[in-house]
């Protein structure tokens, strides 16, 4: 029996008030190999799901992090991790 693996995306600043777990956390499908786009992608319809008042732009205006660096939509996840989604944000 093979456990389906998943990627569990945490959401911060505004993209908190989308997501329904106490949490703030995304549990997706992972399959080695798909970019960050992918995820995206996947991050947005299922906020779509669960939230019929989801701004779009927000997510793809979001960046994917790990603990150490900003991840760019071409880079490739090789193994199912724990991630964070990072609304724009300004300041002064």
């Amino acid at each position: 029996m093979n456990k389906e693996q998943v990627i569990v995306v945490k959401c911060y600043g505004a993209l908190q008030d989308y997501c329904s777990t106490k949490d703030y956390t995304l549990m997706l499908p992972f399959t080695s190999g798909m970019s960050i786009e992918q995820l995206r992608v996947l991050s947005i319809k299922k906020l779509n799901f669960e939230q019929d008042n989801f701004p779009e732009g927000l997510g793809v205006k979001s960046a994917f992090a790990t603990e150490a660096a900003v991840l760019n939509k071409t880079d490739i996840l090789l193994e199912p991790q724990t991630l964070s989604w990072l609304p724009p944000v300004c300041g002064g």
